[in-house]
């Protein structure tokens, strides 16, 4: 169900790609049974280092890429965020009516610094000093001015996901490349990954995974209460610090 305390834009937008990414999820399931997801293949190297003459195991070769992957498996946030500043959103964002934007002043090398609505920046220290001719605008569906911290994305609702999980309708999930291998990297729906950003190659079964178990938290199967094993809403306690409770 739709939280009520959700700006109605954000609502509005959720439902509209909401239902064209649903019509596209059980087109490619009804065309194809869902296929197996492929085993992660740092599961298949754990305990296959063999002893050294002298039996003593020794410490396991890892890539700087193994290390990474290992790193997002655990789920443990590292970007940008003061807890202390009395942003909920990232470093890169601000918060204006109950969303998550980038900066105006980074939007605008600095010009504009004022957000005044999805669209507009101002260049002025208030809004009552606010007017057309003083405005920039920058009109667009999650482009434009309209999105999030990373500049491409739409903007969301307070908070952040653990750093091996994605946002996605303003959800966070875990991440389709950790979810699938890297073999289809990109979030179509809550249950599809495809090998292709959005487009129409990701109505064909044979470029789009649709399994159920792609619906799934971060925090999944490591046992961690902190952590969410379903999709959930960004996590103000990774943003802002809330007091001794707050998440880690």
């Amino acid at each position: 169900a739709e939280s009520p305390e959700l700006p109605a834009l954000w609502r509005a937008r959720r439902a509209i790609i909401g239902c064209g990414l649903l019509v596209l999820s059980m087109l490619a399931l009804w065309r194809s049974p869902p296929p197996r997801l492929p085993r992660i293949a740092a599961q298949e190297a754990v305990g296959l280092v063999a002893l050294s003459a002298d039996g003593v195991k020794p410490p396991p070769l890892t890539s700087p890429g193994l290390d990474e992957y290992f790193q997002q498996m655990m789920g443990v946030p590292s970007s940008s965020a003061d807890l202390y500043d009395g942003n909920a959103c990232l470093d890169e964002e601000e918060e204006f009516e109950g969303l998550c934007y980038r900066k105006c002043s980074l939007l605008t090398n600095g010009t504009f610094g004022l957000r005044t609505s999805a669209w507009t920046c101002c260049h002025a220290e208030s809004m009552s000093d606010c007017f057309v001719r003083n405005q920039h605008k920058d009109f667009g569906f999650c482009s434009g001015f309209d999105v999030a911290g990373d500049g491409k994305s739409c903007p969301h609702s307070p908070g952040r996901c653990l750093d091996n999980e994605e946002i996605f309708l303003g959800e966070c999930f875990q991440k389709c490349s950790i979810l699938t291998d890297g073999k289809r990297p990109y979030r179509t729906s809550a249950i599809s990954c495809c090998e292709t950003p959005m487009a129409l190659s990701c109505f064909m079964p044979g470029k789009v995974t649709v399994n159920q178990d792609l619906n799934a938290g971060g925090g999944r199967g490591d046992g961690d209460k902190r952590t969410p094993a379903n999709a959930h809403d960004p996590l103000t306690s990774l943003t802002e610090d809330s007091g001794p409770t707050a998440a880690v």
